[in-house]
């Protein structure tokens, strides 16, 4: 069609790597939201929190959100809606873990003799201390993000057709694979070089971030 593939691939990027940021935020503030409500407080709320995603969590995360996205309807709004509905259980669950162990420890109940509230100790207390392993948990979430969204895009619940998106783009050119293989290669790569990217960045971040915590000898020594 005559079309720059390097441009649409650069203005795809803008669709492809927009779209998984808003899930990961969306989905990550309403997940750390619960699960850090349910960890805290337990009882009937911590129950059915984790029910819910339990029950999410035995079904394939893509197969629900094709559902989800199949019932809402073409187009990208559509899409992320869906990714965000299934997503927050992974967050709510991991953060949930995380308080419920942090809660047990001794500047909780200090924080808790003093007179602090419910929601002042979770916001001053508990999501500080569980900062760092949450950024670590969103790098890989953010990976999954584009690779399901790209994912959808591919099978047609994504963005409308001719739209330059890097999952579009390889089902767009599928057809033309033998005579052309760069109009597949170059979105498929630059999908795998971004979520390698991403996840090497978390796993750097991750090491660090053990290394402060378990290893405080390190850094005096060198």
């Amino acid at each position: 069609m005559g079309r720059d593939v390097f441009s649409r691939l650069l203005y795809g990027a803008r669709i492809t790597v927009g779209s998984a940021l808003l899930v990961v935020l969306f989905a990550g503030g309403i997940g750390t939201l619960i699960g850090a409500l349910s960890g805290y407080l337990g009882g009937l709320l911590d129950k059915f929190v984790m029910r819910l995603c339990e029950g999410m969590s035995v079904l394939p995360a893509l197969a629900i959100t094709m559902v989800i996205a199949g019932v809402l309807g073409l187009g990208l709004w559509a899409v992320i809606v869906a990714l965000i509905s299934v997503h927050w259980t992974e967050y709510a669950r991991l953060v949930r873990n995380m308080v419920m162990v942090e809660k047990a420890k001794t500047y909780i109940q200090a924080a808790e003799s003093l007179g602090a509230g419910r929601f002042r100790i979770i916001r001053h207390h508990l999501l500080p201390n569980i900062a760092g392993p949450l950024l670590t948990i969103t790098a890989f979430s953010m990976s999954w993000a584009i690779l399901s969204f790209a994912g959808l895009s591919f099978l047609g619940l994504g963005v409308e057709p001719g739209t330059a998106e890097w999952g579009r783009m390889i089902a767009e050119s599928r057809s033309h694979l033998r005579s052309h293989p760069h109009l597949v290669l170059a979105p498929g790569l630059a999908i795998m070089a971004l979520v390698m990217a991403i996840n090497l960045f978390g796993d750097t971040f991750g090491d660090r971030l053990r290394g402060t915590h378990t290893n405080p000898l390190k850094s005096r020594r060198s």
